[in-house]
């Protein structure tokens, strides 16, 4: 059991280094927000692609499913061109601060989709969040567009991440990614 849980510590702190080196990218790079996240979804395409030719995985969907995957493309394209551009506006610690309230958006969306009861330690934990985002709002009154979109994205990682979940019940995982890198990058071309 121990093993286990350092290996989900390890698995954490990766995707937490993972996320605020994206930040520190989206920073560096000088493409407007939009043509950066349709150059990053167009990449990922092609690798997974390439990924499910290689291993000969089905493509085929029925339109039902086709309609969830583009919903899925089009809120995660949404998504990081908000994460982005929050970066922009403002900069990337309070990007990343406001991504913090993606765990609060989580707790009233899950619910929805699972059809559980909203857990109150939940809420409780995010309304503290919030109050936080609160307290770096006022210090920073300056960046309030880019705190705006720093909400906006978290609230859209949490119901694509949440949506996501719910589709991986029924599909595979690599198709399902690769139809949500297709459509976010046709919505972005569009």
């Amino acid at each position: 059991m121990q093993k286990n849980n350092l290996k989900h510590y390890f698995h954490l702190h990766f995707l937490v280094f993972i996320a605020g080196f994206t930040a520190i990218l989206g920073e560096a790079i000088s493409l407007s927000s939009i043509a950066l996240v349709w150059h990053r979804m167009l990449i990922a395409l092609v690798l997974t692609f390439l990924f499910l030719l290689y291993y000969r995985y089905n493509l085929k969907i029925d339109i039902k499913d086709f309609f969830k995957f583009s919903l899925a493309g089009i809120i995660i394209a949404l998504h990081w061109i908000t994460f982005f551009e929050a970066i922009e506006q403002s900069n990337i610690s309070i990007t990343l601060a406001m991504f913090s309230t993606g765990a609060f958006f989580a707790s009233l969306i899950e619910p929805i989709f699972f059809k559980r009861k909203v857990r109150p330690v939940e809420i409780i934990l995010g309304l503290i969040v919030i109050c936080g985002v609160f307290i770096i709002l006022q210090a920073n009154i300056d960046s309030f567009f880019g705190v705006l979109l720093g909400i906006v994205s978290a609230l859209l990682a949490s119901l694509f991440s949440v949506l996501n979940g719910k589709l991986v019940q029924n599909n595979n995982p690599f198709v399902i990614s690769f139809y949500e890198f297709l459509y976010g990058v046709v919505f972005i071309l569009l």
